[in-house]
């Protein structure tokens, strides 16, 4: 069914996720979309490789039971798509207009959230505790914080550097983007436990300064925070969902 959002109607994608492997059946969550709007508005094919990547063997050892906090989310597809996944809770995230899309995504899929993780807690008739949308601007300290304030509010033991998988896709537009996303991993990645991984995809572009803006985010990440990365091989992703031009980076803490 469509929504309003912004004075303007969505039209919804269907995306099948495969809960478990040897699953035959499919599960469709609904992922309202807009026409009129920015980067954030619609689902890219980046999105649909890495959230795929996490339902694989691999990609979901990363995710299952772990806080996850999506960056960039746009219409929280991946962060939505982590819940299946496993993750034990998830913070999908991006600037404040994007948030009333974020919300209609996690309402207009709540039945089926409620479903498949009855171990989540209801909050109300749309939402869960263990869910939010916030609003994360990159490089606000405070608002990165607000990250780990919803941590504590949902956990019943206290603990100093918890697990975590953060999940962006295709979030490298521009420079001054790339220094404060690069921020925004290092200040995470170090109030974070050592086992806590970024997953990264992004489709290759050559247009404008991209090819500058994708090389300066890995100088930076190694040189400024000493990360160290490893590039997912294209066999250890979904057979079906996959291309030559769009890869998943994992980024931890260097030894």
């Amino acid at each position: 069914m469509e929504r309003e959002v912004d004075g303007q109607k969505t039209f919804i994608r269907e995306v099948e996720l495969l809960l478990h492997e040897d699953d035959k059946d499919e599960i469709l969550l609904n992922v309202h979309q807009l026409t009129v709007g920015d980067e954030g508005c619609v689902v890219w094919d980046s999105a649909i490789v890495l959230l795929k990547f996490i339902f694989t063997e691999k990609g979901q050892k990363l995710v299952k039971g772990r806080a996850v906090l999506e960056l960039g989310a746009g219409t929280g597809v991946v962060g939505l798509s982590a819940l299946f996944a496993g993750a034990s809770s998830v913070c999908i995230t991006d600037l404040p207009r994007l948030l009333p899309l974020i919300n209609v995504n996690i309402e207009a899929n709540f039945e089926l959230i409620k479903t498949h993780r009855s171990d989540l807690h209801v909050k109300n008739e749309k939402s869960f505790d263990q869910v939010s949308a916030q609003s994360l601007c990159w490089g606000q300290e405070n608002e990165i914080n607000d990250f780990f304030n919803f941590l504590s509010n949902i956990s019943a033991d206290s603990v100093e550097k918890p697990s975590a998988c953060v999940l962006i896709a295709d979030c490298i537009y521009y420079q001054q983007g790339v220094e404060d996303l690069v921020k925004t991993i290092g200040l995470l990645l170090d109030k974070l436990s050592d086992d806590s991984v970024v997953l990264c995809s992004f489709e290759y572009r050559e247009l404008g300064d991209k090819v500058k803006c994708m090389k300066n985010f890995f100088q930076l990440l190694r040189t400024r925070y000493k990360l160290e990365c490893e590039f997912i091989n294209i066999n250890d992703m979904d057979p079906i969902y996959q291309s030559d031009d769009i890869s998943i980076v994992k980024w931890k803490k260097g030894k």
